[in-house]
């Protein structure tokens, strides 16, 4: 039990911390780290807003699908409010408005958009515009 307890004094006596190069070693091995899972957490994010708006799109055209006589374009989604839970129409996932056209073009019956993460017309990747219609 003496050894022990000797040993563990001496132990502790003679650590005087960190070195220098043992902090950098550690930091360099966080930023590692840091640098290949960010860029895939922040795709993940958007991938699951892209799904997410999807989902949305989708509650909308059921909503819509079992109205006889839809809004006009004037009218827009909010004219349905009381069909949505909460009383609300959805947004996108990036909180914008859906944009919703009666009719739709090419003779649909309607329309509604997403216009994605950049909230402009067209895009690519998680920029583009995310539509449903019938």
């Amino acid at each position: 039990m003496r050894k022990t307890a000797s040993f563990i004094k001496k132990f502790l006596k003679d650590e005087n911390g960190f070195s220098m190069i043992e902090l950098m070693v550690v930091i360099a091995i966080i930023a590692i780290i840091g640098a290949v899972t960010v860029p895939n957490y922040l795709k993940m994010i958007n991938k699951s807003k892209v799904t997410s708006t999807k989902n949305q799109l989708e509650q909308i055209r059921l909503v819509l699908n079992v109205k006889d006589t839809l809004p006009s374009s004037e009218e827009g989604l909010s004219s349905l409010s009381d069909d949505f839970q909460n009383n609300k129409v959805p947004k996108d996932a990036w909180g914008n408005d859906f944009i919703y056209n009666a009719p739709g073009k090419d003779e649909r019956r309607y329309e509604v958009i997403s216009l994605g993460a950049d909230n402009r017309e067209g895009g690519d990747g998680f920029d583009a515009d995310i539509e449903i219609w019938e």
